[in-house]
């Protein structure tokens, strides 16, 4: 497939609904050639049939009960993790859709950005572009898991990476990772620093940081424990860093 046609997907749940339409299209595709209709090569440029949907490893079915629907999945998931379920699978292979793999999609995003941030880089790098081993892999019958997997190659070189090497190589992982419709939010939102859920007293949250940090000077470490037990039943996790103490919300 020709790299300039190659589309990515910006709402790649169409592969969902690929199966259910594809009858319906060889079905228009017969009619279409019975007629003779002289702009039939114009009818689709592409021409896919994706494997079948499991849940849990029984089969997508209306009288099972579980059909799900993107709406629904948005509700309880955020739309990069459900995105991640999606391509971890080649499009024409079987997906298991299960709470399993939306699991381990969530993880490895929250351990992509945890990396990310690490790094506290500001990037200026505006002419980066795509990584052309994952260009490689999308352009070869859109092998989404191998996509993947040369992503998580480029991961690994930024971590060995050091000076303005490292600046190049997360430029090129943000723009890769946006061709793939990933890693778009902010790392300290998407990790839920300082984002206060339902229920949770912003102000009662920053005095007990500020009392926690007065106990660590004094070497009160005891106390200082005792308020992060505190917080940590609050449902509130905290982090000491180089710039002071930062918080975030259990998920």
């Amino acid at each position: 497939m020709n790299s300039k046609k190659l589309i990515i997907f910006e709402y790649p749940i169409l592969f969902n609904i690929l199966n259910e339409i594809s009858e319906v299209l060889n079905f228009d595709l017969i009619q279409a050639d019975r007629n003779n209709l002289n702009d039939i090569k114009s009818y689709a440029r592409y021409w896919v049939h994706n494997g079948m949907i499991r849940f849990d490893g029984d089969k997508m079915s209306k009288s099972l009960g579980n059909i799900q629907f993107i709406n629904d999945l948005l509700n309880d998931h955020n739309g990069e993790t459900l995105r991640l379920v999606l391509m971890s699978t080649h499009y024409r292979q079987p997906l298991n859709w299960s709470a399993k793999t939306i699991d381990q999609s969530q993880k490895t995003l929250d351990r992509l950005y945890r990396t990310i941030r690490s790094l506290n880089i500001s990037l200026d790098n505006t002419n980066a572009k795509p990584a052309q081993q994952v260009i490689n892999a999308l352009c070869d019958d859109l092998n989404t898991p191998e996509a993947l997997g040369q992503f998580n190659l480029i991961m690994k070189d930024l971590e060995n990476a050091e000076g303005s090497q490292k600046e190049e190589k997360l430029a090129t992982i943000i723009c890769t990772a946006r061709m793939l419709g990933i890693l778009q939010s902010d790392p300290d939102s998407w990790l839920g620093y300082q984002k206060v859920k339902t229920g949770m007293d912003l102000n009662k949250i920053e005095e007990m940081i500020k009392e926690r940090n007065n106990c660590r000077a004094e070497k009160n470490f005891q106390r200082a424990d005792e308020i992060r037990d505190e917080l940590r039943s609050m449902g509130i996790e905290i982090e000491d860093t180089a710039k002071g103490t930062i918080w975030k919300s259990k998920n």
